[in-house]
């Protein structure tokens, strides 16, 4: 199933603001350590009551690129959200319309990362970076009464970033 695919997002564009217009206000804090809301915008707060169609009532269907796995399992990844100035991408997997799991990170620059400057050294130190982000959005706690969230470095997949999961 398909639904969109990978376009030109406009969060990227000057017109960003006014082209999101249901989702132009963002905000300082992006995760809620007392219920693990994570809010990217005021009409798009992420929760594990979130459903696929969240997504489109602020993002058009070009702006998400949707990946069915065909085990039950659904990707949703939005890209270059521009939050507290950093560039963040969010990956939301559904099992049906529930969500499983929340992966996040973020970059300085907007764009698609390149393999040519790519080295196991940077990742790992992008996976640090990822944990003093955390510490300071969240504090120390990884657990908490709704669920996880932690960082992660994958050594096979030569990526890291932060996964929420909520229980």
């Amino acid at each position: 199933m398909k639904i969109g695919g990978v376009g030109k997002p406009y969060h990227t564009s000057a017109g960003f603001r006014n082209k999101l217009s249901k989702c132009k206000d963002m905000t300082n804090k992006i995760i809620d350590s007392l219920n693990g809301q994570l809010k990217i915008s005021d009409l798009l707060i992420v929760s594990k009551k979130t459903v696929p169609n969240d997504l489109f009532r602020c993002f058009k269907p070009n702006d998400i690129e949707v990946r069915d796995v065909k085990t039950g399992y659904i990707h949703y990844t939005i890209r270059d959200i521009n939050l507290k100035n950093y560039y963040f991408y969010f990956s939301l997997c559904f099992f049906g319309d529930k969500l499983a799991r929340l992966t996040f990170g973020f970059k300085d620059q907007p764009g698609m990362l390149s393999w040519d400057d790519w080295s196991e050294a940077k990742e790992i130190q992008r996976k640090v970076e990822y944990d003093h982000w955390l510490n300071d959005e969240i504090g120390t706690l990884r657990t908490f009464p709704w669920g996880t969230i932690v960082t992660f470095f994958d050594g096979k997949g030569g990526g890291s970033g932060i996964v929420l999961r909520y229980n």
